[in-house]
């Protein structure tokens, strides 16, 4: 129910067109963020909803000569920096494969 409204309200400020197919995908993005929400929490909800936001908004391109090609490359590269944060983070401590001693 709650990705209904949240479609309803991206037709109404313009955000998601009126046709059917871009509704249908509008609802799809929505409720995959409500499941997002309601089954990994509301931490996990941000960052899908700070990635998502983020590759919508940097136009990302494989034209690396053209002229915004830049900004693309700044969004994806914010965008591994966060994740490789995320990563490490997540690990407490740990090292990344492992203690490896002489002995094994």
């Amino acid at each position: 129910m709650v990705f209904v409204i949240f479609t309803a309200g991206g037709a109404a400020i313009g955000t998601v067109a009126l046709s059917p197919i871009s509704l249908i995908i509008g609802a799809l993005l929505y409720s995959s963020l409500v499941i997002v929400l309601l089954r990994y929490g509301i931490v996990a909800f941000a960052a899908s909803s700070l990635f998502s936001n983020l590759l919508m908004g940097f136009p990302i391109t494989t034209q690396l000569s053209a002229w915004y090609s830049g900004i693309g490359l700044t969004g994806l590269a914010l965008l591994l920096a966060l994740t490789l944060y995320a990563f490490h983070t997540s690990l407490g401590g740990q090292a990344i494969f492992g203690r490896a001693t002489l002995e094994d």
